[in-house]
């Protein structure tokens, strides 16, 4: 019975804290991956609703929202992280409330943020771009701990981008994104999510082939298993280059 007491008195508290903050400013939708936990491209109170509804246990979040509302990374979706989609969906900036954050960890952090917004980074990737930038290492990697990135995510905006471009088998596309940092986990699942046709992959890199020199059935073959492809999506793939 306290237990519950408690949460309903915790509950009209942090509503009473969105209704006083919304009546003292203007709600603004921020573009953050981590916070939009209804995946509608923006933060904001909707959002902090249902962190804090999990946080209680009044509904359980699933998939791709436990990782957008899990804002300190911690492996749980609680009420600090209720707090902190609170303060993305009203634009406070937390780093301003604490005195151990400097300004060159404000100004990494922002720079982090401005780059996630066009580009898709690794975790070490970004902390090496940030270091570029003649931030501090330590400043680096506070900007990196606190942007908000969904590093499974980004590995998966990664491997979308080099597929508009590029043909890659499974494998190749597992080592180019390891190449770039991201961990094994992230870039499995970048490479399990990114809606490849590996048999289309291999068509497509047996016609780029094709178009620098002349193979035999065999050698063709022989290049695309060589380049990662399965015997079937490789025969796939010349057989759909005619050969």
């Amino acid at each position: 019975m306290k237990l519950k007491n408690y949460a309903a008195a915790l509950t009209a508290f942090f509503f009473c804290l969105v209704f006083v903050a919304t009546m003292q400013k203007n709600v603004f939708a921020v573009q953050y991956e981590a916070g939009d936990v209804n995946g509608d491209g923006k933060v904001n109170l909707e959002d902090a609703t249902l962190v804090l509804k999990n946080a209680l246990g009044i509904i359980s979040l699933e998939g791709e929202s436990v990782l957008r509302a899990d804002i300190d990374k911690d492996g749980k979706v609680d009420l600090n992280d209720a707090t902190a989609v609170l303060k993305m969906a009203l634009g406070i900036d937390a780093t301003s409330q604490n005195p151990e954050v400097t300004g060159g960890k404000k100004e990494a952090l922002k720079k982090a943020q401005s780059y996630l917004k066009i580009l898709s980074f690794s975790y070490m990737e970004l902390v090496e771009q940030l270091e570029f930038d003649k931030f501090t290492h330590e400043e680096a990697i506070y900007a990196a701990d606190n942007c908000g990135a969904d590093w499974n995510e980004q590995a998966l905006k990664q491997a979308k981008s080099y597929l508009k471009i590029l043909s890659f088998s499974y494998a190749e596309l597992v080592d180019q994104l390891e190449f770039d940092k991201f961990t094994h986990e992230e870039v499995i699942y970048a490479v399990d999510n990114c809606g490849a046709d590996w048999n289309e992959q291999a068509a497509k890199k047996a016609k780029l082939y094709l178009e620098i020199s002349a193979f035999s059935r065999e050698e063709l073959i022989e290049m695309l298993e060589y380049e990662g492809f399965t015997h079937e999506q490789a025969v796939y793939g010349v057989q759909q280059n005619g050969l």
